[in-house]
């Protein structure tokens, strides 16, 4: 007996090729979009610890910068004069840049775009950090067609003396005519974490004593985007 074959028979034949070739896109297009959103938050990752990572290492550099760009006083009458730590925050901003490239690499190995920084006044400084997610390797047909992706952002830390802090200067001179000084000592008070001292020996006993940790307390970094 011969096979009736109606007439809308490859009709319905094209029909489910064309749906399954529409689904077979739409999960291409959700696998590419997830992987572009995970690569942009793997950036974004990167992006905010190389900025927070090049903002700690220039409060170190400001602290070490300040520290030892004080001077001693040249007469017993004459008063310490501690320089703030204003004036050396612009040298120290400079120094962030390769702990932003090493704080990147650490994060799914991210590569550093771009690294600006901003002295908005004398008591702050903010690090701008573009980062680049990894390649990533090619797998399954939507990387094949439109390639790995790879996603970028941005983030700005901010490293800031805190409000209220006040550094003053005293000195110890030795002699009958107390004419030789023997030390002196920076004291530096507020933001709520007491006294801060660094001191200063002269003489055959030269050198610097001060706690780095303790001074940073003097500081706070945070991200502003």
């Amino acid at each position: 007996m011969k096979r009736l074959v109606r007439k809308d028979d490859g009709q319905v034949s094209l029909a489910v090729v064309l749906l399954g070739l529409a689904v077979l896109l739409m999960g291409i297009g959700l696998m590419v979009l997830g992987q572009a959103s995970d690569a942009r938050g793997k950036a974004q990752k990167a992006a905010d610890a190389a900025a927070l990572g090049a903002a700690d290492s220039v409060r170190q550099q400001w602290i070490q910068a300040w520290v030892n760009g004080q001077r001693p006083p040249s007469d017993p009458g004459d008063p310490v004069r501690v320089l703030p730590f204003g004036f050396f925050g612009e040298a120290a901003s400079l120094y962030g840049y390769d702990s932003a490239v090493g704080y990147a690499r650490a994060n799914s190995n991210s590569r550093v775009a771009d690294y600006s920084v901003l002295v908005p006044e004398p008591g702050a400084i903010r690090v701008s950090v573009e980062t680049v997610s990894e390649q990533t390797e090619v797998v399954g047909t939507g990387d094949r067609l439109v390639g790995a992706p790879r996603g970028s952002a941005s983030a700005v830390a901010e490293v800031r003396l805190r409000p209220g802090v006040h550094c003053r200067g005293s000195a110890e001179w030795d002699g009958e005519d107390e004419e030789e000084l023997e030390s002196w000592t920076v004291r530096c008070t507020g933001a709520g974490f007491g006294a801060v001292r660094v001191i200063y020996r002269a003489g055959g006993h030269g050198g610097v004593s001060y706690d780095p940790s303790e001074i940073g307390r003097l500081f706070e970094i945070r991200l502003t985007s």
